[in-house]
């Protein structure tokens, strides 16, 4: 949610993945990107962001239903009872001004299905809405305990969403479901017990957790209330249980792993050596290009070594014509180098947090965790 600082009581509510770089496209600092709504009463301050929705479309339908609270099927019988909350004559929706009544409209939205059983967090960047108008709301004190509230400024943000993307990549303690005793794959989503660690397949925790609550509910699919741990029989709540969801990873074989030398007093293994070797060819290759007095197009190796049958042929006086095949392999060389991208674990946090909002993981986005 954004607020006008040129007219105080303007609010607006959009998507986005990149929160700091679309408060710039937003105040014009970008210029491509922004929305049209928001050129009239620039400059903009961003108040609040809620995250952690399940995928794309689960983020985009909430920001639907904020936008119009009295239309959507979730939340119209709740929003009712707000006074500021109107339809226009045309059964459309009515813009609703001021911070104090969207982050109202939020914390009422909240409590009811599906979302307050999604495991969101709320990250609330502007101290004023913290500090003064969000004591000021009662609702806000019924907020469901797995839902959680911070305050900071974006890099405060951008650290938190590092952290828990690392802790999906933390390693599992057991190998084996607590369930159904079965050894997890290499593909399995595996969730966790926030007190006890213990590991479970998800559907042998959504049908362990079910059976906890009781004889009554157990046609439900997932828990609808705090369950008991079949490991240490404390009380969870589900969407802490999903909130720890991640892949089970295979660990390496001590062949993968064995050091075949040293350089240095840096232990690298075979893969580090291949690679080590390919970057050597490859920066012989260009100085020997450099010595000939052969252009580097663009200054890029790999557009230099591109041209490789042209200039060998203009620059036979210089050095030989090497085979095809390793020109082959050496563009082979410079194409995986150019795909490879690091394992997150091997990344370390400051360089993660910088990265943040560069990248995109697989399935693994910044606020969809």
């Amino acid at each position: 949610m954004l607020n006008s600082l040129s007219r105080k009581q303007q609010t607006y509510i959009g998507f986005t993945v990149e929160p700091r770089r679309r408060l710039r496209q937003h105040n014009g600092e970008i210029k491509a990107g922004g929305a049209k709504k928001t050129k009239k009463w620039r400059p903009w301050k961003m108040v609040l962001c809620i995250w952690g929705f399940p995928s794309k479309i689960a983020a985009l339908q909430f920001e639907y239903a904020w936008q119009h609270p009295t239309v959507c099927r979730h939340f119209k019988g709740s929003a009712a009872r707000l006074g500021f909350n109107q339809l226009t004559f045309r059964g459309r929706q009515r813009a609703i001004y001021g911070v104090a009544k969207n982050i109202q409209l939020l914390f009422e939205m909240l409590q009811v299905k599906p979302y307050c059983r999604m495991p969101l967090r709320i990250h609330i960047l502007d101290e004023d809405a913290y500090v003064n108008t969000l004591p000021n709301i009662p609702s806000a004190q019924k907020l469901p305990k797995h839902i959680v509230l911070t305050q900071g400024t974006f890099d405060d943000l951008e650290r938190i969403c590092a952290d828990m993307m690392m802790a999906m990549h933390r390693p599992i303690a057991c190998a084996a479901c607590l369930v159904c005793s079965k050894p997890f794959q290499g593909d399995d989503r595996v969730v966790s017990c926030s007190n006890c660690d213990r590991a479970f397949h998800v559907s042998c925790a959504a049908t362990a957790f079910c059976q906890s609550v009781g004889e009554a509910r157990g046609t439900l699919l997932i828990p609808d209330a705090p369950a008991a741990c079949p490991g240490c029989n404390q009380f969870v709540e589900w969407p802490v249980i999903v909130r720890s969801a991640r892949r089970f990873a295979q660990p390496r074989s001590t062949a993968t792993h064995q050091q075949v030398g040293t350089h240095s007093g840096l232990a690298t293994d075979e893969r580090q050596v291949g690679f080590e070797a390919q970057t050597v060819a490859l920066s012989s290759r260009a100085g020997s290009r450099k010595l000939c007095g052969e252009p580097m197009v663009g200054g890029s190796p790999s557009q230099a070594t591109d041209m490789d049958d042209e200039a060998s042929s203009e620059q036979e006086d210089c050095h030989e014509p090497e085979p095809a095949s390793s020109s082959i392999s050496a563009k082979h060389a410079m194409a995986s180098e150019r795909r490879s991208i690091p394992e997150i674990g091997s990344i370390s946090g400051d360089a993660l947090r910088n990265r943040l909002f560069k990248r995109r993981r697989g399935d693994d986005t910044v606020f969809g965790i």
